[in-house]
């Protein structure tokens, strides 16, 4: 989010020590860092051929992981299955959507 500080420094000037200042060639602006990612990979399987994103139970898998290790989800601050305040179904349906546009736009 590094491209867009000046304009995130108007918008939230309270926030304006722990903005990313990072630029890149390409932004992703989603709502959970980890949203992105999963559209990353959704788009790079798009070019690869062949889903490379979460299968079935996948996120379910890692936060339970996380959790066990004592993670903490950074806005509740409990170890619970949870990423930014929301809870698992969440991510379970993002996932989904993405692996949907995959099957429907790959074939």
């Amino acid at each position: 989010m590094g491209n867009f500080m000046q304009e995130l420094y108007g918008i939230l000037p309270e926030y304006k020590t722990c903005l990313s200042v990072v630029r890149t060639d390409i932004a992703i602006p989603v709502d959970v860092s980890n949203w992105g990612c999963y559209a990353l990979v959704a788009a790079m399987s798009y070019v690869w051929g062949i889903w490379r994103g979460h299968r079935d139970d996948d996120e379910r898998a890692m936060l339970e992981t996380l959790r066990s290790f004592g993670v903490v989800d950074g806005i509740s601050m409990k170890p619970e299955l949870s990423v930014d305040g929301f809870p698992l179904p969440v991510h379970e349906s993002v996932i989904s959507k993405l692996h949907n546009i995959w099957l429907k736009y790959a074939c």
